[in-house]
C-alpha cells in the first residue's frame, strides 16, 4: 500500500505542468551566493500550491530580455521597467507578450490604455489610480462582481490594490496571467487569464512596493 502511494505521488509530480520562469541575477530574484531572492521564493511556492513545478533561469538583463522574447511559453519574472533603458517597452507591450509577465508595482505602466478599472466603492485609492491611467473607475461591490465583470469583458483592469487578490483565483485558462498577492502577508497566488487573442480579459495587478529586496 505505501509503495503504492509513493507510486502516485510520483506520477503526480512526473506529469505535473511544469513552467518556465526567465529572471535576473540580483535581488530581489537572486542573492550573491545564487540563493534564490524574495520574489523568486514566493514564485516558486505559488506555483507548488497550484500543483505546478517551475523551473526558474537567470540572466543579466539584457540576456534575459532575449530568452523571454524566444520562449514563446515562458514567464518572465521582474520590473519591467528595465526594459526602458534599452527602449525595449513599447515593442514588449507591441508584442503582446505583457500576459507573461510576473507582475511587478510599475506593471500597469506596460499596459496598453486600459479603459476601465474596477474599483470598490468609496474606495479613493483606487480612483485615484484610475484617474492616473486616464482610465474609467467601475464601482463594484465585492470582489466576486468584479471577477464576473472581467470574465464577461465588461472591465479591462482589476487593481490588487483594491482588492484582495487570493479572492479572485480562478482557472479559466491555461496560460498563467499574472501572480498576484497581498502585500501585507507577502503571499503570491496563481490567476489564470481566459485565452484571448488580445489578451485584454487578462486579469492584472499593481503591487506597490511588492517586489522590493529582503
Amino acid at each position: 500500500m505505501t509503495i503504492l502511494i509513493i507510486f502516485i505521488s510520483f506520477c503526480k509530480s512526473a506529469f505535473a505542468d511544469e513552467f518556465r520562469v526567465i529572471s535576473f541575477h540580483y535581488p530581489p530574484y537572486t542573492y550573491q551566493d545564487g540563493r534564490d531572492g524574495l520574489a523568486i521564493t514566493n514564485i516558486r511556492k505559488a506555483f507548488e500550491r497550484a500543483g505546478h513545478r517551475v523551473n526558474v533561469q537567470y540572466y543579466p538583463v539584457a540576456r534575459a530580455f532575449q530568452k523571454f522574447l524566444m520562449d514563446k511559453d515562458a514567464f518572465f519574472a521582474g520590473h519591467i521597467s528595465q526594459f526602458k533603458a534599452s527602449d525595449k517597452l513599447d515593442y514588449v507591450t507591441n508584442l503582446n507578450v505583457t500576459h507573461r509577465v510576473l507582475v511587478s508595482s510599475d506593471y500597469t505602466n506596460a499596459v496598453a490604455s486600459p479603459k476601465r478599472i474596477a474599483v470598490l466603492r468609496d474606495d479613493q485609492i483606487g480612483i485615484d489610480i484610475a484617474k492616473q491611467m486616464n482610465a474609467q473607475p467601475v464601482s463594484v461591490e465585492n470582489n466576486q462582481q468584479a471577477f464576473e465583470m472581467m470574465l464577461a469583458g465588461r472591465l479591462d483592469f482589476l487593481n490588487c490594490l483594491s482588492f484582495e487578490c487570493e479572492t479572485l483565483i480562478t482557472q479559466s485558462g491555461k496560460k498563467l496571467s499574472v501572480l498576484a498577492g497581498s502585500e501585507s502577508s507577502f503571499e503570491l497566488q496563481l490567476v489564470y487569464h481566459r485565452d484571448s487573442n488580445s489578451g485584454k480579459q487578462a486579469l492584472l495587478a499593481s503591487e506597490k512596493g511588492f517586489f522590493r529586496s529582503p
